[in-house]
């Protein structure tokens, strides 16, 4: 059984959102059934709504409005879950990726998305103190655990960009780091 501080923790990600708390009732019930490992044959039992298995591991259950997309681990056992918010079922206008809550071990992870200028391009990427590989980026968006961080940017003979991130469980919706206005200092403060 799913502990309820986990449960709530999913609950409140389902519950509050740009324009209000109006999500279908399937998603609810739906998301308060999940668990750590679960398999898509559980999915399947478990709702009467479409299921789309994605690249990279991704499942989509539902259409329309809203969606659930489930993070499958290498075995194909759901690991984590987000809700993806249309406001218009047509078009698709906005999207709600973040935070997604890890089901195994209750950890949020947010998607940040980085906007930088050409003059940015081709900087080495840092978190806390740690490259991060390209891999681990897709384009612009960086997946970083909730928390305090140091998102640090750096290219060669030039001054670091250090952008101080904090982000609480509370926070909702994809985050932004905006370089735009940065200007790179050439190392030894000569401009």
């Amino acid at each position: 059984m799913m502990r309820a501080p986990v449960l709530l923790a999913v609950l409140s990600l389902l519950s509050v959102g740009q324009g209000g708390p109006h999500w279908p009732d399937w998603a609810k019930d739906l998301a308060a059934q999940l668990k750590c490992g679960m398999t898509l044959e559980d999915l399947d039992r478990l709702t009467e709504q479409p299921i789309e298995k994605r690249g990279f591991g991704e499942v989509l259950i539902g259409q329309g409005r809203a969606s659930l997309s489930l993070q499958l681990d290498p075995n194909d056992r759901v690991q984590t879950i987000r809700l993806i918010r249309r406001p218009d079922g047509w078009r698709l206008l906005a999207t709600r990726s973040s935070p997604e809550r890890n089901l195994c071990t209750g950890q949020l992870t947010f998607i940040i998305r980085i906007i930088r200028t050409v003059d940015l391009e081709g900087s080495e990427v840092y978190l806390d103190g740690l490259k991060v590989e390209e891999s681990e980026m897709k384009g612009d968006l960086l997946r970083v655990p909730a928390g305090e961080h140091e998102l640090r940017f750096e290219k060669k003979g030039y001054e670091p960009i250090v952008k101080r991130l904090i982000l609480n469980p509370e926070d909702r919706g994809d985050q932004r780091v905006d370089l735009s206005e940065e200007r790179l200092q050439p190392r030894g403060g000569v401009p």
